[in-house]
């Protein structure tokens, strides 16, 4: 039963992300895709992500997946990409958009719309 979830579906895409508990540090995230009998859980080759106490955001968009964490980084914020391969298994992308300033809550809102960000 996770704590705060953040659920976003686009068409047959599904991603949940929620914590353990609210006082975990971890993050799970959790990609379903919709078939005929319902949503079915795909795989992901990730880990849990670690980031400070906080609020997090969630996009999601075709192939493209965004988890923002306003309070990574010591508080200047991050925003995780995951994008879906064509064998259907979720991955992180090595392409992290990264806050360059301090205490910014960078992350605190992700959107995709389209092609774009």
């Amino acid at each position: 039963n996770p704590s705060n979830p953040k659920v976003a579906v686009d068409g047959e895409n599904m991603i949940i992300v929620g914590k353990d508990s609210p006082f975990t540090r971890y993050v799970n995230v959790m990609f379903y895709n919709l078939k005929d009998n319902g949503w079915e859980m795909l795989p992901v080759s990730i880990d849990p992500e670690e980031y400070t106490s906080g609020s997090y955001s969630i996009s999601i968009s075709s192939k493209t997946a965004f988890i923002g964490l306003p309070n990574a980084r010591d508080g200047a914020g991050e925003v995780l990409v995951y994008e879906k391969s064509r064998m259907g298994v979720w991955e992180r992308s090595l392409d992290q958009i990264v806050s360059m300033g301090s205490s910014s809550g960078f992350g605190s809102f992700v959107g995709i719309g389209g092609d774009l960000a």
